[in-house]
């Protein structure tokens, strides 16, 4: 699997995302179960992507399941299957998501908000290597490799019994780390603009670019929702930015402002002389698509993302001696 087209976040070349990326390799290729811990959108599934595909497992399905997301009264349901008139409402037999990852790897993404009741049976489909779906009479056996993933610790909570003890044990023949954005460096930079690509490609937009200001920001930003978070923060500004430029005005008022800074604090040129370059970067622009269209303004406006209309403001503005070919 391609890490990239995944909304990027294993692209890097940081040093811990460069270890994860290592260990990834070296415990993919193994049958232990594992556990990634990590915050809130750095990208823990695709981790669990990257580890079936590493693994002998590959050609088997991946299967996942956000324990977070599933009423408590359907989760074993989900987990196990259903035979057809098991409870109320249970019009038809239902395969459960071990059962369908047979073969293949499972991932139980939030694991750590499953109730007691539930790790208990999670757990015996571990040990014993089977599962009972609801309303059955026999067991059925089921080979299946579980990644798990969770933002909480989950050993901490095994201390105050929130979460069993000898269920962790057994999820965590391996645990891995994912990085915060925020650790990570350079690669913000290079993962905002391929994301900013990505985002104007899907938005049928030419490929656009960020300025050194815009660029600052983002690097000063602490990025509480990590990749998840700069990935909406590059689609907003490629659906809101008229030109294939994305410069500090650009960006939204939190990535602006970063808290961690003073009311009157700012970082790189002044707001006047970031202005200026923007008009000399844009009349640059404006003059290359032009020239690339011979001429044609209707043509050079396709070639820019804008209106006709809109390039005509600018050429007006900037005092060009132009005319539509």
């Amino acid at each position: 699997m391609d890490r990239f087209t995944r909304a990027g976040e294993l692209l890097g070349a940081s040093e811990p995302i460069r270890r994860l990326r290592g260990e990834i390799q070296k415990f993919g290729a193994s049958t232990l179960n594992v556990l990634i811990q990590g915050e809130s959108g750095t990208g823990k599934e695709l981790v669990a992507h990257s580890l079936h595909g590493a693994s002998p497992r590959a050609a088997g399905k991946f299967v996942a399941l956000n324990c977070a997301a599933i009423p408590e009264s359907m989760v074993e349901s989900e987990l196990f299957g259903h035979e057809k008139g098991a409870f109320t409402g249970a019009v038809a037999k239902k395969l459960g998501r071990f059962a369908l990852a047979h073969g293949g790897t499972l991932f139980l993404d939030e694991i750590g908000d499953l109730s007691l009741a539930t790790q208990a049976r999670l757990l015996r489909a571990l040990e014993q290597g089977e599962i009972l779906p609801l309303g059955a009479e026999e067991a059925v056996r089921v080979s299946v490799r579980v990644v798990s993933a969770t933002h909480k610790d989950l050993a901490g909570e095994g201390a105050h019994r929130w979460f069993r003890r000898d269920l962790y044990y057994r999820l965590t023949g391996v645990e891995l780390a994912v990085p915060p954005l925020r650790e990570r460096g350079d690669d913000i930079e290079l993962l905002a603009r391929a994301l900013l690509r990505a985002a104007a490609s899907s938005a049928g937009k030419r490929d656009m670019e960020l300025t050194p200001a815009a660029i600052a920001a983002l690097k000063a930003h602490d990025w509480p929702g990590n990749v998840r978070e700069l990935r909406n923060e590059m689609e907003r500004a490629a659906v809101h930015t008229e030109l294939p430029i994305v410069d500090l005005h650009n960006l939204s008022s939190r990535i602006r402002r970063d808290p961690r800074k003073g009311p009157g604090s700012r970082e790189g040129p002044s707001l006047a002389e970031r202005f200026a370059a923007l008009k000399s970067t844009e009349r640059g622009l404006i003059e290359e698509a032009i020239e690339a269209a011979r001429g044609n303004l209707s043509a050079a406006a396709r070639l820019l993302g804008i209106t006709r209309v809109m390039i005509m403001r600018r050429i007006v503005r900037f005092g060009l001696a132009l005319r539509d070919g």
